[in-house]
């Protein structure tokens, strides 16, 4: 007989973490948990055109969060930048759950190079997170 996994109603976004990698924020804000609940009803469509729509969220976030990574880089005068954990909860910060739903929506899509384009987000998120 299987155990019933239970599930804590209670936790707050703030208590999740992830253990990808150091390079991944440890902490997810209030901003980029209702952006990937966002990404995530829009991969449950099975249409053409919902993938790229996704891709193209996922990716505008992406280079906004980068963008933001080298301007507090060259604040701090260089080295390597690590995410603060004050971050404002406005930021939107792409993680693992932010590729996975675009993966998703591309693996529903119907379009030739669906394969490919999901292929190509899983080799950019192991490259950022690993």
């Amino acid at each position: 007989t299987a155990t019933p996994i239970t599930i804590n109603p209670t936790a707050t976004a703030t208590a999740i973490t992830t253990t990808t990698s150091k390079r991944e924020p440890s902490k997810v804000n209030s901003a980029t948990l209702r952006f990937n609940n966002r990404l995530n009803q829009l991969a449950k469509n099975w249409d053409d055109s919902t993938a790229p729509k996704v891709e193209a969220l996922l990716l505008d976030a992406l280079e906004k969060y980068q963008l933001h990574l080298k301007e507090e880089e060259s604040e701090q005068g260089g080295g390597e930048s690590t995410p603060k954990t004050n971050i404002t909860t406005t930021m939107i910060i792409p993680n693992t759950i932010s590729f996975t739903n675009a993966i998703t929506a591309w693996a529903r899509c119907t379009r030739k190079d669906s394969a490919h384009r999901a292929q190509s987000l899983l080799t950019q998120m192991l490259h950022l997170y690993t």
